[in-house]
């Protein structure tokens, strides 16, 4: 037959045949009937680059966890509701291990879907290699590559971050390039055969902390001469240290212990958030008894705003942000974008500009002089804390039905947070007045009254002050004080930061914290640390476009653990 071809002395028996070559060509034959029937190819897609493995093949081995896929920081995954629901399995007779993740919930497949087009749409050593799924509608499953380790399960002891793993995993993650900027470190793991860090599906094991990589500056190490070290090692604080040593500057080494922090948010009036940054901006103190035991001097003119949006707004609303003479911030408005403000929390945040880079650091190497200075024992070390931020949060009335008459934009201003140095009027004027304003004038030398604003559709706001101590544990003091001792100093000195440039703290004596408490005698006793309210705990994250060199993170839990 013809469409046997290149075919020698075949013969046919039977009463039908299929025959089948590129672009498929059914050939049935019924009797003396020879019917044949073309069909195209079907076009290729992605999902044919991965192998679609049975439910029946995999194998099960170990639990990793379960975690939800909605963010508040993406606007792809926040009304995602569903849960990621990660093992470790083998496939088929393999004796390899994979990352086995199975999506449950309402919006499961969604979220497999968005998980498969992340995945799928890259190769590269960093990031988790997608190989199968899994599609059955009732139970979708993504399978990678290698057996994966959360980076929180190693980096967390006891519920605190070790501070020599913290610094290796800030050091690791910047020769290897994981990403430009800063990273959640629930996206974050471990190639259990290399001991090298992989960007994959989000994980969060623990609602009460949120951390961001990256804060780390480029790291000149080419990534194919980087040699991680032995996961083993890994319980070892002190081979991790010394490691560190010989890859890093102690400056930077320091920089990465401070990120191993614990931070407890309190929420505050505004009179309280006035008594605080006006007598403990600038100290280390108590956070228990807000008694300062040293500081800065000088340090209070050296305060620098920045902006973040929680949940962003309109996309255009967003690009027309601009940072007013006076520290104010002018977003334009459109009148089709007023409706979305229902959605919208805005933040904006004060902390020194000396930060993470000289103050803090500064103290942790000075803090064993001081704490010895002072008689305070070592069981006591992890009350004594610095202010890292103060933070105003605006949300709009939650069930609020927008509808505006406008025909033109409109400008909304937000007011900055005083300055610890700034005198009593501006401050009493911060206390009375609103921390927003509608305008219709570029300039918001007009502001619109309230009653227009309700007569206009404008959405109002609630605001919320949040302020954000830092303290650190034992472990992190241990860590620097191995830092002395191997570069030769007496922890009980200010040698080691004298060495480095930082500036040297002023101790508080007796006297002057008596003067201090009875001149702000009357401002204590309305101070306390506010509950945090149900409808504030939500988790904030920082804008990807922050100015700010430092990222910014809001806390929403009471105490627990933070970092640069």
């Amino acid at each position: 037959m013809a469409f046997l071809q290149g075919s020698l002395g075949a013969s046919i028996s039977g009463r039908r045949f299929n025959y089948v070559q590129g672009s498929q060509h059914n050939t049935h034959i019924h009797g003396d009937l020879l019917q044949v029937v073309h069909r195209q190819d079907r076009e290729s897609t992605v999902w044919d680059d991965y192998q679609c493995v049975r439910t029946g093949d995999i194998y099960v081995m170990r639990a990793v966890g379960t975690t939800d896929v909605g963010r508040s920081d993406d606007n792809k995954w926040r009304k995602v509701v569903a849960r990621r629901i990660i093992n470790l399995a083998q496939i088929g007779d393999s004796k390899k291990k994979f990352l086995h993740v199975t999506y449950d919930g309402p919006d499961a497949f969604k979220a497999f879907k968005l998980d498969f087009e992340q995945f799928s749409s890259v190769r590269n050593p960093n990031i988790a290699q997608l190989f199968g799924y899994n599609s059955r509608y009732g139970l979708p499953a993504l399978i990678f590559h290698d057996e994966l380790i959360p980076l929180s399960r190693i980096i967390m002891v006891n519920d605190q971050p070790s501070p020599s793993l913290w610094t290796y995993f800030q050091y690791q993650f910047r020769v290897l390039q994981i990403v430009d900027t800063y990273l959640d470190m629930s996206e974050l793991w471990i190639d259990a055969r290399t001991g090298t860090l992989r960007r994959g599906p989000f994980f969060q094991p623990s609602s009460n902390w949120y951390r961001l990589l990256g804060s780390f500056p480029p790291v000149p190490t080419l990534e194919d001469e980087f040699n991680p070290v032995s996961i083993q090692t890994y319980n070892e604080s002190s081979t991790i240290l010394h490691y560190l040593i010989t890859k890093l500057s102690t400056r930077l080494i320091i920089k990465g212990i401070v990120g191993s922090s614990i931070g407890f948010a309190e929420w505050l009036t505004k009179e309280e958030a006035i008594f605080i940054l006006t007598s403990l901006s600038g100290t280390v103190y108590n956070w228990r008894s807000r008694e300062a035991i040293a500081r800065w001097v000088d340090i209070r003119e050296k305060w620098q705003y920045s902006f973040w949006i929680l949940r962003p707004p309109p996309n255009a609303m967003a690009e027309s942000r601009v940072t007013m003479e006076d520290g104010s911030v002018r977003f334009t408005v459109l009148p089709m974008d007023i409706q979305d403000l229902s959605a919208v929390e805005l933040g904006y945040v004060l902390r020194p500009s000396l930060g993470q880079d000289d103050l803090m650091p500064s103290w942790l190497a000075q803090a064993h002089d001081i704490f010895s200075q002072r008689g305070i024992y070592e069981d006591e070390w992890k009350d004594y804390c610095i202010c890292d931020y103060f933070g105003l949060v605006l949300r709009c009335h939650r069930g609020d039905t927008i509808t505006t008459t406008l025909m033109s934009p409109i400008y909304l201003f937000i007011r900055p947070f005083p300055h610890p140095s700034d005198c009593e009027t501006v401050l009493q004027s911060w206390v009375e007045s609103s921390e927003y304003f509608w305008s219709f004038d570029a300039s918001g030398k007009e502001e619109i009254p309230v009653e227009t604003q309700v007569s206009l559709g404008l959405p109002s706001f609630t605001s919320s002050i949040s302020f954000c101590p830092r303290s650190w544990n034992s472990s992190t003091y241990g860590a620097v004080e191995e830092l002395h001792r191997y570069y030769g100093y007496d922890p009980r000195t200010t040698d080691l930061a004298r060495s480095l440039g930082y500036p040297v703290l002023e101790i508080v004596g007796d006297d002057e914290r008596q003067f201090q408490d009875l001149e702000n005698l009357e401002v204590l006793s309305c101070s306390h640390v506010a509950e945090l309210d149900a409808d504030s705990s939500d988790e904030y994250t920082s804008s990807e476009g922050s100015e700010s060199e430092e990222e910014i993170i809001l806390y929403p839990r009471t105490r627990f653990a933070v970092a640069p």
